[in-house]
């Protein structure tokens, strides 16, 4: 008999007064963004250097599995609506759907980026 062991993929939702958003970063994501994208293993590497290009490119690949109208555009703006939170997010869904792309070296770089944007944009505020 063979046995297969799955972990359920929990959503992230993004909830306006006016519209709710649920992200799924699953599978089906993985196939948008390699169609859409190109290869996964370069769109980590591009996370590095574009966190926020690239966390909008997760949701929108997570949205658009259940949305087939929501648009790249769409996830731009919901990135800079709710910043490095939903980014780190739909980040972390896709480690873990991926099983670490990048390794702990990616992982550390990544987040060195990210605060370094951050902290960046605290200062033009």
């Amino acid at each position: 008999m063979a046995k297969i062991t799955c972990k359920r993929v929990e959503p992230i939702i993004i909830e306006f007064e006016d519209e709710t958003f649920e992200c799924f970063i699953n599978v089906d994501a993985l196939i948008i963004l390699n169609d859409e994208f190109g290869d996964l293993v370069a769109l980590s590497n591009e996370a590095i250097k574009n966190p926020y290009d690239v966390g909008a490119k997760l949701l929108y690949a997570g949205i658009k599995t259940n949305r087939r109208d929501f648009t790249l555009d769409d996830a731009k703006v919901l990135i800079c609506n709710c910043g490095a939170q939903l980014i780190n997010l739909v980040t972390d869904a896709f480690v873990r759907c991926c099983g670490n792309v990048g390794g702990e070296e990616f992982t550390k770089k990544y987040i060195t980026e990210l605060e370094r944007m951050i902290d960046q944009n605290k200062k033009k505020v």
